[in-house]
């Protein structure tokens, strides 16, 4: 059981519980928490515009953006999860899923992302080389054309050796 939740709930984890508190200490022994990353495609996003000022320095601008997908992703996860963990004796509270708010997310990227074909400032040819420049070489998530669900560490590294393999130092 999690201290924190304990805490949540006004239970302190290390005194002896009071006799009302006893059956929602019991209710939290037997919570499972799950935390789910979702590929891009179904998570909210935050999308950055640079605007130019003549005189002046250009101001970056970043802006939330929800995705109407998430929700729907959100719905068909907890129906497969209610079916696949019922025979365990598990029962999900859908009640209970939190979707977080853009940029709250473990895994971010995206934001600069290599295409063949450039079409605005703001992608990176495939050797991650932002606004035309040639000595510039984005080699993080920023280059990634969509980041998956699961841990993007792997392929950010593949992908920087390939940059650096095939860029002309």
């Amino acid at each position: 059981m999690n201290d924190l939740l304990l805490r949540r709930f006004g239970i302190d984890p290390f005194a002896p519980t009071p006799l009302h508190q006893l059956p929602l200490r019991w209710l939290l022994a037997h919570i499972i928490m799950l935390w789910c990353g979702f590929h891009s495609d179904h998570s909210p996003s935050i999308t950055l515009s640079i605007k130019h000022v003549p005189g002046a320095m250009p101001t970056v601008r970043l802006a939330g953006v929800r995705n109407a997908a998430t929700v729907l992703y959100v719905r068909d996860l907890r129906r497969t999860l209610a079916r696949l963990l019922r025979p365990a004796g598990v029962h999900v509270i859908g009640m209970a899923a939190k979707i977080a708010t853009p940029g709250r997310g473990v895994h971010v990227g995206g934001t600069f992302p290599m295409r063949a074909k450039v079409r605005s400032d703001l992608e990176t040819d495939t050797l991650g080389r932002p606004f035309g420049w040639r000595r510039i070489h984005l080699v993080d998530g920023a280059c990634l054309p969509s980041i998956p669900g699961t841990t993007p560490t792997l392929t950010i590294m593949a992908n920087a050796h390939r940059i650096v393999s095939e860029a002309e130092l």
